[in-house]
């Protein structure tokens, strides 16, 4: 176009001086043409000119146009590929956020399900469930030692009878109660003990006091063998609750030493139901590494509880420790694994499945003073009424305590709050079942 235009533009300018030599050579002009021919030829040419150089302008503008048009579409283009990678980059930084948060929600949900593990307070036994347990405990016990005490008076009665004046043909004169121990109204002085009936005898002062010594060894328990029942109720007692206040059942030595502390330092400081978790896992995972472990707990109890029914029968005059443990374990073992393997049920219970609180027997030591807000005296009403603490009201018993015959349940609790520092004054005990025990004036009750 632009060539066409400049051809047009060439013709017209040689036209153009054409003209003007004519018109210089007026006589050559009209010799040639004439003015009429000149402007005929001259005005198409002229008109094409004008319309080509419209046409120019307009396609000059067209061009400017474009060329605005180009570079504001370069400027967006250029605009839109920092937006896109702008946007990109943020995409990049979010998708990496994201991961981010990923992860922290993943640890957030492994932390609140170790949190739910180590604060639930869910248990799985009622607390009621529990006091039934102790009690189904205690009839047991109840049941054996009164098998226990009236079998052992009628075996010794019966090799009395059998040969007069000797308890048995493999047993010394020491062996029969009456020729060994006279009631208090005999008035009769007791022989000297044998050797072995002289140390079951400090065992027993040992474990349940001078008082108790002095009931098995003075009194005839072929006629009444009631305290003898109560102490070999206490013996068995006092075994099985030792046995379930330790950290893993019937355990002993440093390692259950070092668990019970650290658990009892955890219990203090720390949320009731984080110690009572760190106990069901530890607890657990004993198990779990050593399979056996209740069979063997469960036999060790029960040997030390043959083991003090012997010396408690020897200390009551039916014979020497080891002819009473060997026959004890014929006659009672089966009996006494039986209230072993409740206690090791009752123990993983209140250590496993109980995380609200921290459920412990309650067993009260001999020669304690009788508190009746914690303990329930089995003679309670029967004793000579006497005053408790000066407070004047009659009736209620006092004195001390001869020797458990039931075991009591407690829990303890830490009621401290979060934010604030656990100790041992935070430590809530309440005791939801008494245990049941005889005072020392029982002597005179039973001497009515």
């Amino acid at each position: 176009m632009l060539r066409k235009i400049r051809t047009h533009t060439y013709e017209a300018h040689s036209l153009s001086q054409q003209t003007t030599v004519h018109s210089r050579n007026p006589r050559k002009l009209s010799g040639r043409y004439s003015s009429n021919t000149l402007d005929s030829s001259l005005s198409p040419t002229a008109k094409e000119i004008a319309r080509l150089r419209g046409e120019l302008k307009l396609l000059r503008d067209k061009h400017y146009a474009l060329q605005a048009a180009l570079r504001e579409a370069a400027t967006q283009s250029r605009t839109k590929d920092m937006l896109v990678e702008q946007l990109r980059e943020r995409n990049r930084s979010l998708d990496a956020e994201a991961g981010d948060l990923r992860r922290l929600a993943d640890e957030r949900r492994l932390e609140v399900r170790s949190m739910e593990r180590f604060l639930t307070k869910t248990d799985r036994w009622a607390g009621s469930d529990l006091v039934q347990a102790v009690k189904d405990i205690n009839n047991e016990i109840l049941q054996f030692a009164a098998a226990a005490s009236e079998g052992m008076a009628i075996i010794v009665s019966n090799s009395i009878s059998g040969v007069p004046g000797t308890a048995s043909t493999n047993n010394t004169t020491s062996s029969n109660p009456r020729a060994r121990s006279k009631s208090p109204q005999d008035g009769t002085k007791s022989p000297t003990p044998s050797l072995g009936r002289r140390k079951a005898l400090e065992r027993v002062a040992a474990r349940f006091g001078s008082k108790m010594r002095q009931c098995l060894e003075k009194r005839d328990h072929m006629q009444d063998p009631t305290l003898l029942q109560y102490a070999l109720q206490a013996c068995v007692c006092q075994c099985i609750s030792h046995a379930m206040s330790s950290f893993c059942f019937g355990s002993t030595g440093k390692l259950e030493s070092h668990l019970s502390k650290i658990y009892s330092h955890m219990h203090a400081t720390e949320p009731q139901p984080t110690s009572s978790r760190w106990r069901a896992l530890t607890h657990s995972h004993i198990r779990a590494l050593s399979p056996n472990i209740d069979s063997l707990a469960t036999t060790e109890v029960t040997d030390t509880c043959l083991r003090g029914v012997a010396n408690v029968l020897s200390a009551a005059g039916f014979g020497e420790v080891e002819d009473l443990l060997q026959r004890a374990s014929q006659k009672y073992r089966s009996q006494l694994r039986r209230i072993s393997e409740l206690a090791n049920r009752f123990a993983y219970i209140i250590r496993e499945g109980t995380m609200s609180t921290d459920f412990q027997p309650l067993f009260v030591e001999s020669v304690r003073e009788f508190n009746p807000l914690t303990m329930e005296n089995v003679y309670e009403g029967y004793e000579i009424p006497t005053t408790y603490n000066g407070t004047g009201s009659s009736g209620t018993s006092r004195g001390r305590v001869l020797c458990t015959t039931e075991v009591g349940l407690q829990c303890l609790t830490n009621k401290g709050k979060e934010g604030k520092e656990f100790s041992p004054q935070t430590i809530e005990r309440r005791v939801v079942l008494k245990p049941r025990v005889v005072l020392e004036s029982i002597v005179q009750v039973l001497d009515r």
